[in-house]
């Protein structure tokens, strides 16, 4: 993974702003509307890696290269739990992570973002490393992985040493001692338009990146997704 070290919080927005749109036109809104970089979503039933058509994972590894913004490729949500007791649960979950890994780098994006689960748990971090070093093992040398941790302890995440994971904080969900890793990347906000953005403690101005969710997927209009991302910067200008 690569980025600008003078240039921290950099705001990168996800596709699920203009849900079910084509994934090419939600990348060029994005930037067009002022993110500074992509979070491009693997989501069902719209966006699942295996289900796009190659014409069009062509176009969007065109038009990354040509926008030359930062991008990112974020593992499904959905129905997802590498910790599950259901062995056919658990392996589907790391298969689904593993293609969207895969479309990262055909993509050429700079990182995955991955959940391994997105229910709370106390996460057993044997388990947790196990699961990791067969998806890594599976993907090659050259690929980097943003690990958003919900739950848990800070006291334990030391244990993971493979350098390329790195950590995301995802606002109200992850320990407050993730924001002092000197492992962390980013940070994690699901925007609310009825609520204000919450004053975060402990965030580093110079964190790499901050990524930006809505609280519920949907197609935002232009115009009042380009008010959001004004409404983002002016907040991140108090850290």
């Amino acid at each position: 993974m690569s980025h600008d070290s003078g240039r921290g919080l950099r705001l990168l927005c996800s596709t699920d702003f203009f849900w079910g749109s084509d994934i090419c036109d939600s990348v060029s809104y994005l930037v067009r509307s002022g993110c500074e970089g992509v979070l491009i979503s693997t989501e069902p039933p719209h966006y699942f890696p295996s289900i796009l058509h190659r014409e069009r994972v062509r176009a969007l590894r065109d038009l990354i290269k040509d926008l030359g913004v930062t991008a990112a490729v974020r593992s499904p949500e959905t129905d997802v739990n590498i910790f599950s007791s259901n062995p056919y649960i658990s392996e589907a979950s790391q298969r689904s992570i593993e293609d969207s890994i895969s479309l990262s780098l055909y993509l050429n994006a700079d990182f995955s973002v991955i959940r391994p689960s997105n229910t709370p748990i106390s996460v057993n971090y044997g388990i947790l490393l196990s699961k990791l070093q067969k998806i890594l093992a599976g993907i090659g040398k050259d690929a980097y992985i943003a690990l958003e941790l919900i739950g848990g302890s800070y006291e334990d995440i030391p244990r993971i040493r493979e350098r390329r994971l790195g950590l995301i904080y995802v606002d109200g969900r992850s320990p407050l001692g993730l924001l002092r890793s000197d492992r962390l990347v980013g940070i994690s906000i699901y925007f609310q338009e009825s609520q204000p953005l919450r004053v975060i403690p402990g965030v580093r101005a110079s964190t790499p990146y901050l990524l930006l969710y809505p609280s519920r997927r949907r197609m935002y209009k232009a115009e009042d997704f380009r008010r959001i991302v004004i409404k983002v910067k002016n907040w991140r200008e108090g850290f």
